[in-house]
């Protein structure tokens, strides 16, 4: 039981993300260097495993990249890659490196149509890629029985339907029209 954020954190087992909570200064470096640690570390644990299992992940990594890439060039001028996850799967540095130069959304989407990920980005960047990882796990949840994929996949696709379900709710509580709370959910 902590009382305050010391506590919490001298109560965590794992080293390295005691380091993160001890040596990250804002919510959003400790958020990004989080969700590196989980994805890096999910990926070594299911690598040469699970090849439906690391597909996605890998998948879902690169679209992170893209997206991080992107927002933190355009919105806080941050050029610095060390806030990627450290696995390029079906996109590499060079085109890393162009979404850095994007100075929009369509120019975004023109550097995305040279990729396999041509096309996931239709009008809303965020959106558009978490439907894209929501059918890729409805997939793997359809197609495979019995297996260590499809409850990842399912547990995947329960993930994306509460952040819709949190949407919703974050919509009513800011008297949103239902219009732009329709348009901000996946299912």
């Amino acid at each position: 039981n902590a009382e305050n954020a010391e506590d919490f954190i001298e109560q965590i087992p794992n080293k390295q993300i005691k380091n993160i909570f001890n040596n990250t200064n804002s919510s959003f470096e400790r958020e990004n260097k989080l969700d590196k640690f989980y994805l890096e570390n999910l990926l070594k644990a299911v690598r040469n495993k699970n090849k439906i299992i690391e597909k996605a992940l890998k998948q879902k990594i690169d679209l992170l990249n893209i997206v991080w890439t992107y927002r933190c060039t355009k919105y806080y001028g941050i050029t610095n890659q060390d806030y990627l996850i450290n696995n390029y799967y079906r996109i590499n540095k060079d085109i890393v490196n162009e979404i850095e130069k994007a100075e929009n959304i369509d120019e975004l989407k023109q550097i995305l149509d040279t990729t396999i990920y041509q096309g996931v980005i239709q009008n809303d960047m965020e959106k558009d890629i978490k439907k894209f990882n929501y059918n890729i796990n409805k997939r793997i949840f359809r197609n495979k029985t019995l297996d260590l994929s499809m409850v990842i996949g399912y547990f995947n696709m329960i993930e994306i339907e509460k952040e819709s379900v949190i949407t919703i709710i974050e919509g009513i509580r800011y008297k949103l029209p239902q219009i732009d709370i329709e348009r901000k959910i996946i299912i």
